[in-house]
């Protein structure tokens, strides 16, 4: 998790990262009849576009942008729709030239994949000048950020992200070593109650109780180290 956050936060100031790129016709002499000079009855069928991904910490994007040549002058509202997994659709008016339109998985995840379909029911009835050609230009999962401001944003909530994640780790790495020291004490109390339970230990005790008188007579005072300790000595009577 470290590795990936700290390579993504590179990653937001390098200028010549590349992205994948796809191109699909919207409208083109592929996708409509050409008739008297002019396209008719296009279609758009539903289609699934893929690509590659890879695990990343920062937020991605992938971004829909209209590319229009020619005339596609028209009186029909013509639009696509683009829906990927745990994320509500989005709808590109893809008349307007350079046009974009973005696509945001949950939680800012890459995109591995989109439906693109018509939104329009008036596709058919759109007659365009044989010039026209619409494509889609898919620029896939970019780095989420629209300016300098934005990325060192970013930035400082992955660092705050770093920072909390290093301190979890720091404290369960204590947790750890409390449990292994109380595992160790626990035992070593254990052991300790079984050796002094034991019949020798029970033996060895009553032998210190029957041998505290004789050991009370032949050592009335205090036995202690120093010229007033053997000063108080005393020859036992015999």
């Amino acid at each position: 998790m470290r590795f990936l956050i700290a390579g993504a936060t590179c990653t937001l100031f390098l200028p010549s990262v590349t992205h994948a790129a796809d191109a699909y016709d919207l409208i083109s002499p592929a996708r409509c009849e050409l008739r008297f000079n002019r396209l008719m009855n296009c279609q758009l069928p539903q289609v699934s576009l893929t690509t590659p991904t890879a695990e990343t910490a920062v937020p991605l994007r992938t971004t829909l942008r209209s590319v229009v040549s020619g005339n596609c002058s028209t009186q029909y509202p013509l639009e696509a729709r683009a829906e990927t997994a745990g994320a509500p659709p989005v709808f590109l008016p893809y008349l307007q030239n350079n046009k974009e339109v973005r696509l945001r998985a949950d939680g800012g995840a890459p995109v591995s994949a989109f439906t693109l379909s018509d939104a329009s029911t008036w596709t058919p009835s759109a007659v365009l000048d044989a010039s026209c050609r619409i494509m889609l230009d898919v620029r896939w999962n970019e780095v989420d950020v629209s300016s300098t401001g934005e990325a060192q944003a970013l930035v400082t909530a992955l660092n705050a992200e770093i920072a909390a994640a290093e301190s979890h780790a720091d404290r369960m790495e204590e947790l750890m070593l409390y449990q292994r020291a109380y595992a160790f004490m626990s035992s070593l109390a254990d052991r300790f109650r079984v050796e002094l339970s034991n019949e020798s230990m029970q033996e060895l005790r009553a032998a210190a109780l029957e041998a505290g008188p004789a050991m009370e007579w032949s050592c009335p005072y205090k036995c202690v180290d120093g010229e007033e300790g053997r000063a108080g000595k005393r020859e036992a009577p015999r």
